[in-house]
């Protein structure tokens, strides 16, 4: 008996690992509904935010919002559905990463391209995704100057490997052909240096220019798994990559009606083809709610490029093609520091919000969350999903680096001529330069200590002072019962960080292999979680190398965070919610092996 439904087992794999390959996408076939039953859940959280903004609106904040187990603002374990919730209600209704407004004065989108009679729509829709998640980390508008024709066939391709234009790629594995390429420096040309040209698939330069942004930094990406993800991500880096079943009204509909909703396929067209897509923007107001998307078929298309298309319909926002860019500068990325003021209570500061800002993006530029920064401004703001323009509000538990917390007191800066000028008395002359020209004006200005004073002085200042020591901590961390052998590895911080930290958990049962990778960016933490003469430490992820969406069946939330208190060479863990209601464990400091 047993061999037979080994036998079955083994048949049902095979099916579920059916693959088709459509217009150079690959994808499982059997995934086909997720996005339209994502799109119910959403329609069932969406409610559930909108009577929660309409208590903000009446009044009744105070009930609504609550550290209570159940409210949408209780920082205890919470069910998927209340912090998608929470995340639409603290958000824009509707966004638009191409316009300057919604991203703070820069666009995240570029125009359109045309892959023509070539199933390389991957390639043009994670070029595009790469370009717009570079735009958001930079604060500038996104470029289309990358060549697909040297990222498809040339610098994507594995030794031995012939890529034409029959070829085909999954979602997944074009974007760790991408991230691949950012890690080892291989970048694609600019396209003067190799236009596209799919009848000539030849790896021939007239140049060797890269675009310099990508010099800037490296690439990682997320599995996006329900709608709300993609729009926070959108938000954020200005776009996620998606699969398109296309039939045979699509382009029909576009050529009548360019600015419409698509409502998806009807009930006697037939499937086309499965195609790539860049998602821009969304629309919940609508009637039906929709996404904004832009193609790779020309500026011809639909309305210059662009389409809208109902959600929930024709596999767009599919949890197994669907995944969002991030893009890490080198350098430490500009934050608006300079309109942070101390309030002298609690590591508190008060915020002066920029015209783009909303609850959800403060959280998210400031490593705090929607929960806390609604409790601590629920007497004040009225309206959670709207910008918050010039409104000053109250952030606590916010990690702050030593240039932007320190050395700005009139004090100081009273003393800065004196300084200058004993710095001048120990030089010799010099011929004076001509005096520089003055900067551009930029959205998120350097931290004004570091700006206002001179070179020396900035160099003398510390990071905050931690006792925390680099080094690899090993122990067991236990979530809900389970003991893993975990590994933190602490590296100096980067600039806006205390330090680094790289997370290893491995989960292994017979054959079933749950193992955790992940990197964080850490500082203090506020939350009242550590005894006294601990560390409290917080730290957020923001690169996910290996985390399984389930485990022995059981769907499990990506983690984004987890509060240790650190002492005496020891980290003592406290909370990781999600995906763990209790978590709990010691790593200490590895000790090297005598020789």
């Amino acid at each position: 008996m047993w061999h037979q439904l080994l036998v079955a087992w083994l048949l049902l794999l095979l099916l579920c690992a059916r693959i088709s390959i459509q217009q150079g996408l690959q994808f499982d076939p059997n995934t086909a509904l997720r996005a339209s039953s994502s799109y119910e859940t959403l329609k069932n959280i969406y409610g559930n935010s909108k009577v929660f903004k309409q208590a903000f609106a009446t009044g009744r904040a105070s009930q609504a919002c609550s550290r209570s187990q159940g409210s949408l603002c209780s920082p205890y374990s919470q069910t998927m559905e209340q912090r998608g919730a929470m995340l639409i209600a603290t958000s824009p209704q509707s966004f638009d990463a191409r316009s300057h407004g919604a991203m703070g004065s820069f666009s995240a989108v570029a125009q359109p391209k045309d892959q023509g009679q070539c199933n390389s729509c991957v390639a043009f829709a994670l070029l595009a995704a790469a370009q717009s998640a570079m735009a958001c980390a930079l604060k500038q508008d996104a470029s289309s100057s990358i060549s697909e024709q040297d990222f498809f066939f040339c610098k994507s391709v594995s030794q031995g490997e012939e890529r034409t234009c029959s070829s085909s790629w999954s979602m997944r594995q074009g974007i760790e052909a991408l991230v691949a390429m950012s890690v080892a420096g291989k970048y694609p040309v600019i396209e003067d240096c190799m236009p596209w040209n799919p009848s000539n698939p030849t790896c021939s330069y007239d140049c060797q220019d890269v675009q310099g942004m990508l010099k800037q930094g490296s690439f990682s990406y997320v599995r996006l798994d329900s709608a709300w993800e993609m729009q926070e991500h959108i938000r954020n880096w200005g776009s996620v990559v998606t699969r398109l079943d296309v039939h045979s009204d699509f382009k029909p509909f576009f050529a009548k009606n360019p600015s419409g909703v698509y409502p998806g396929h009807g009930p006697k067209t037939t499937f086309v083809t499965s195609h790539a897509v860049q998602v821009v923007g969304y629309d919940l107001a609508s009637q039906p709610p929709y996404w904004l998307c832009k193609n790779s078929w020309s500026t011809n298309f639909a309305a210059g490029g662009f389409f809208k298309i109902a959600m929930g319909v024709d596999s767009v926002g599919n949890a197994d093609d669907t995944y969002g860019i991030k893009f890490k500068p080198f350098a430490a990325a500009r934050k608006p520091y300079s309109r942070l003021s101390p309030t002298g209570s609690g590591g508190c500061y008060s915020y002066r919000a920029l015209p783009s800002d909303y609850v959800s993006r403060v959280a998210y530029v400031f490593g705090s969350t929607p929960q806390q920064v609604l409790l601590d401004n629920k007497d004040s703001i009225r309206q959670p999903d709207q910008l918050l323009t010039d409104m000053t509000i109250l952030l606590c538990g916010i990690s702050m680096p030593a240039a932007a917390s320190g050395g700005s007191s009139s004090t100081s800066a009273a003393a800065q001529p004196q300084q200058q000028q004993q710095q001048q008395q120990q030089q010799p002359s010099q011929l004076t330069p001509a005096p520089p020209k003055p900067p551009a004006p930029v959205t998120y200005p350097a931290p004004r200590p570091v700006v206002a004073q001179p070179a020396p002085v900035v160099q003398q200042q510390q990071q905050p002072a931690t006792s925390v020591k680099l080094g690899t901590y090993q122990g067991l961390s236990n979530c809900d019962g389970t003991d893993m052998p975990s590994t933190i590895t602490i590296t100096p911080g980067n600039g806006e960080s205390l330090f680094e930290a790289e997370v290893v958990a491995l989960y292994r049962r017979l054959w079933n292999s749950c193992d955790v990778h992940m990197k964080a960016s850490c500082g203090p933490s506020s939350k009242g979680l550590c005894r006294q003469g601990q560390e409290a430490i917080m730290c957020r992820y923001h690169t996910v190398i290996k985390w399984p969406d389930t485990c022995w069946g059981i769907v499990r939330p990506r983690a984004t965070r987890v509060d240790m208190c650190y002492s005496a060479g020891s980290f003592i863990l406290v909370e990781q919610n999600p995906p763990c209601s209790r978590f709990t464990g010691t790593l200490t400091m590895a000790r090297k092996r005598m020789r």
